[in-house]
């Protein structure tokens, strides 16, 4: 076969052109260069368009990646947090039953140590006519950033309170239990006594007494960071009311030496209430006790209510003891607050107090 050289083509087009010149037809002047940057473009606009599609639907799947990511780590977070309230108010109270056992048991070791002694105490006692003997014990990420700290807040805020109410009222039960136990080890030793004092009553003149990814790891951080500060925060919580508890405990011990039972007086708890400037009504609890007082309180009206303590003032005047303060709103007609507390037997005692303007 004949191979078609350049140089044919050439010669070919020379006579093309020489035929349509001589004709009296005219094709147009159409430039192959335009009509192929024309097609080019368009070709890479499509190009273009298609990447731009891929590349959004792309971008809407790790979007709602990263917001489902967020939402289970929230979610799971907040589990967390729950979990450590309900953690830290199971081990407030471990610790505080502990704490009052250690002390009930040292009761107990040191009543059985008065009793074994007793008996040659008031053979000393016959024998030398005069001897006495006493003893003395706290646009995307901005979005997801409001949610999760508002969402951790009102956990770890819902906590808190859970673990200060439920602590309170462990610490309230078991000061109540140390008051009954000390009083018991008291009466027991008190009949010991007056039975050995009966043997020797014509020797004896004293009394013997006892005591007794960038989105992602940013996100990552804040809920770590939230999380961390809820727990710290709900670890505090308990802690400040074993503390009280403890140093309560000593109060309550403290009066050992008393030759009267300890008692919760009754008229030592005062309750008074104000209206305030802002329409709110203010309710003021007084302890005048020599220890802290946990008290239920519950408006009638609204069936508003909480747990809270009148703190012992220590180093104040014997007529200045804590006070402490919660308010409620105005009812319609006969609005009343009763708080309830336990007393020396571990029974509730109450005291009830109208709003102002609301007499009996």
């Amino acid at each position: 076969m004949k191979k078609f050289t350049l140089k044919s083509k050439i010669v070919t087009g020379v006579v093309v052109a020489s035929v349509i010149g001589s004709s009296t037809f005219a094709f147009a002047n159409t430039n192959a260069g335009t009509q192929f940057t024309a097609w080019g473009q368009t070709q890479i606009n499509a190009a273009k368009t298609a990447v731009q599609t891929d590349l959004a639907g792309k971008l809407a799947t790790q979007q709602a990646a990263i917001s489902s990511k967020a939402a289970t780590d929230k979610a799971a977070a907040e589990g967390r947090i729950n979990q450590a309230g309900t953690d830290e108010k199971a081990d407030t109270k471990t610790k505080i039953e502990d704490k009052l056992a250690a002390h009930v048991a040292s009761l107990g070791t040191a009543l059985q140590a008065f009793l074994a002694a007793i008996g040659d105490d008031f053979d000393t006692l016959v024998s030398t006519s005069n001897s006495n003997t006493t003893s003395t014990l706290n646009h995307q990420y901005n979005q997801l950033n409001t949610d999760i700290t508002t969402v951790l807040n009102a956990a770890k805020a819902t906590n808190v309170n859970s673990v200060t109410e439920q602590s309170l009222l462990v610490k309230g039960k078991a000061t109540a239990d140390l008051i009954i136990e000390i009083n018991r080890v008291k009466s027991e030793l008190a009949a010991r006594v007056n039975s050995e004092k009966a043997t020797a009553t014509t020797e004896v003149t004293n009394h013997l007494t006892s005591e007794v990814a960038r989105i992602n790891d940013l996100l990552d951080s804040l809920i770590s960071g939230l999380e961390t500060n809820a727990k710290a925060d709900i670890a505090a919580a308990g802690l400040a009311v074993e503390t009280s508890a403890f140093a309560n405990f000593e109060r309550v011990i403290n009066l050992i030496e008393n030759n009267n039972p300890i008692k919760v007086d009754k008229q030592k708890l005062t309750v008074s209430n104000n209206l305030t400037p802002d329409g709110k009504i203010k309710w003021s609890v007084e302890n005048k006790n020599e220890f802290d007082i946990v008290y239920k309180w519950k408006h009638v009206s609204s069936e508003a209510g909480g747990v809270q303590e009148t703190v012992y003032a220590e180093g104040r005047a014997n007529a200045d003891r804590g006070e402490s303060v919660f308010y409620t709103s105005p009812s319609d007609k006969n609005g009343k607050v009763i708080i309830e507390w336990l007393d020396e037997k571990g029974n509730k005692q109450s005291a009830e107090m109208n709003e102002p303007n609301n007499p009996r």
